[in-house]
């Protein structure tokens, strides 16, 4: 880590350990993508409920607000291109 006259870390040598990973936490991979995925799956749950809602779907509206993955995997495929 590069380190100052002054003995504190400057923001460069600060940004090149976060980047190669030195100093960090071993949970933080784990809890960013535990965020990321939650993210991911949430606007994809939304995604389906708006689709279905325009759409007037009622029936495949509530089988994804019942069973969560049936809209995330919904919407994710609205994003692709192969939703319904």
């Amino acid at each position: 880590m590069a380190v100052s006259a002054d003995a504190r870390p400057s923001a460069a040598g600060l940004a090149a350990d976060i980047m190669l990973g030195l100093n960090y936490c071993p949970w933080t991979l784990f809890i960013r993508t535990i965020l990321a995925l939650s993210a991911i799956s949430g606007a994809a749950w939304l995604t389906h409920t708006i689709s279905c809602l325009l759409d007037g779907r009622w029936g495949f509206l509530i089988a994804g607000a019942i069973a969560f993955p049936v809209g995330v995997v919904h919407g994710i495929m609205i994003w692709f291109g192969y939703g319904v």
